[in-house]
């Protein structure tokens, strides 16, 4: 099983989850994020063992979605969430 790490950047700073994972998908990574989603976080997810990132997540809707990692600074920036 791949091991996966969740980097969670909020306005306080920043959380880390390790953990293994059935299988890298875009869906899996998804549904395993262990944090609600709230305006203005995100989430890296990186490969556990290389450190190479998987995927970005920001929050819209309510909900965690998968964007490109350039998408995170611009999110990150104005601190909105939308």
């Amino acid at each position: 099983m791949p091991l996966v790490e969740y980097r969670l950047v909020h306005r306080r700073g920043w959380d880390l989850v390790r953990q293994l994972v059935e299988t890298v998908t875009p869906e899996h990574l998804l549904a395993q994020v262990p944090w609600s989603p709230d305006p203005g976080d995100h989430v890296m997810i990186l490969d556990g063992n290389t450190g190479n990132v998987l995927a970005g997540l920001i929050v819209r809707h309510g909900h965690w979605v998968i964007v490109p990692m350039t998408q995170i600074g611009d999110v990150h920036s104005s601190g909105d969430g939308r």
